[in-house]
């Protein structure tokens, strides 16, 4: 064999281990039905609904930070003076622990006398306190019962927008003012502008996944998730019930797919040069099997 077809070789190689090195895997854990991660001070929580506990992950070792039988957590997410917001999907309540795990605040309902029933993801609002969905019912005939509401510092809370066939992840911008909605059933992404005091201004449609160049998932359930924000203003949205995440645009465009571990794939988030997965591939029984998933990434900005 000549040197020339020697160096071909080896650049091939080379350009083929460069392009598969982003979704490489650098870690995995199980989990039993993971959700709602984030990062806070380069330190990863997650949510573990089937095992009643928020969990983190420090230099290789999990500890658990919270548990309490029938709470089935679903988002952890970060609260003044080193306090942690965590919502009890089971049992529909929203909690405000310290950083011994200790509960300083339990909310079960609104302003109205309402029950935050299923409250499922949640983004911070920048001034300490947090929104979060109230999902309603996971059916294929499920009515249109999801809203978001919008829990202040002092606990305060009021309905955002409503009418959501399954209301799951939020994302939220505090320059702009943008909040994003998954609407799971619907199969897809609303945008909603509010005001300085978080009030409705405007809802429009961010992203439609049926008319994205994308094959039908098998599981007739699957639907837009958790929603990660990348640092180029691109954002990464869970599929759940099709094993991907979509990469969307500034504007709502389709970008790409990343495979995720399992097929129900709640969120995502960014951890330095990894992207952290939670998916689980056993959804409605025991064991309720699952992983909190790092892979190689590059371009995004970690969570907060």
């Amino acid at each position: 064999m000549s040197k020339c077809w020697i160096l071909l070789i080896f650049a091939l190689v080379a350009v083929t281990a460069e392009a598969a090195a982003p979704g490489r895997v650098v870690w995995s854990e199980p989990a039993r039905y993971p959700e709602g991660p984030m990062v806070r001070d380069g330190v990863l929580y997650w949510a573990e609904m089937r095992s009643d506990s928020v969990r983190r992950r420090v230099d290789g070792v999990i500890s658990i930070v919270f548990s309490e039988p029938g709470c089935g957590p679903t988002s952890v997410k970060p609260a003044d003076r080193g306090e942690l917001w965590v919502l009890c999907h089971l049992s529909d309540e929203v909690l405000r622990i310290n950083a011994n795990g200790e509960v300083l605040l339990r909310l079960s309902h609104d302003g109205s006398g309402g029950r935050l029933r299923n409250p499922n993801d949640a983004a911070p609002d920048g001034q300490g306190g947090l929104f979060v969905s109230l999902s309603g019912r996971f059916a294929a005939r499920a009515r249109s019962s999801g809203r978001v509401v919008h829990i202040g510092r002092d606990g305060s809370i009021r309905t955002v927008a409503a009418r959501f066939r399954y209301a799951n992840g939020v994302s939220f911008d505090a320059t702009s003012r943008q909040l994003l909605i998954s609407e799971h059933l619907a199969r897809k992404v609303w945008r909603l502008q509010l005001s300085k005091d978080f009030s409705l201004l405007s809802k429009q449609r961010f992203a439609d996944f049926d008319a994205m160049p994308l094959s039908r998932p098998g599981y007739r359930l699957a639907g837009p998730d958790g929603i990660a924000v990348l640092s180029d203003g691109h954002y990464l949205v869970a599929e759940y019930g099709a094993s991907r995440l979509i990469e969307l645009g500034a504007d709502g465009e389709f970008v790409r797919e990343v495979e995720a571990p399992a097929a129900f794939v709640t969120n995502a988030v960014v951890l330095g040069d990894e992207l952290v997965i939670t998916s689980s591939s056993i959804n409605a029984s025991e064991p309720y099997t699952g992983t909190v998933t790092a892979i190689s990434w590059e371009g995004a900005a970690p969570d907060s």
